[in-house]
């Protein structure tokens, strides 16, 4: 019985067997003979990086993965960290620990100035967004008293 793939002990032995007392060469002959019909592992094998056809679910699954090392990264080292990522569909996910305001803004602040240009488009952007929910504020607000309005006229009603 030979090994599929003969290896230098299996040539070793052929070599020196009439040296070698009977026992002692059975059995280096059968630990080498299992040696190399073992299934060899492959350890772990780079993965090509190439585009999956359902992105929306491998996005979804490996968003959910960055966040849980991110997390483990800041419980295991004491780190903050503050990750904004973008979905193919456009939704805007974030992580922030201890929370993302914070994190951006110490980032930020050790961020030499950018342009002038930059900075304006910046807050022009932020102040966008404050108009915006303060718009939607207001007439939340304002359905909130058109309906305390109509109870107040419905109680009135039944009394």
């Amino acid at each position: 019985m030979t090994p599929s793939h003969p290896t230098p002990m299996y040539h070793f032995l052929l070599e020196n067997h009439k040296h070698t007392h009977p026992l002692l060469f059975f059995v280096l002959f059968v630990c080498d003979l299992a040696m190399s019909s073992a299934k060899k592992a492959r350890g772990r094998q780079k993965i090509e990086m190439k585009k999956m056809s359902n992105l929306q679910v491998t996005f979804s699954k490996r968003r959910s993965g960055i966040f849980k090392k991110a997390s483990e990264l800041c419980t295991l080292c004491g780190a903050d960290a503050a990750l904004v990522v973008f979905s193919p569909s456009g939704n805007v996910f974030s992580f922030g620990h201890p929370n993302l305001d914070t994190v951006i803004d110490r980032y930020l602040s050790l961020v030499p100035p950018q342009n002038n240009d930059t900075m304006q488009f910046i807050e022009a952007h932020r102040n966008a967004n404050v108009r915006e929910l303060n718009a939607q504020l207001t007439q939340i607000n304002n359905t909130l008293d058109a309906e305390k309005k109509i109870g107040d006229e419905l109680r009135n009603f039944a009394q």
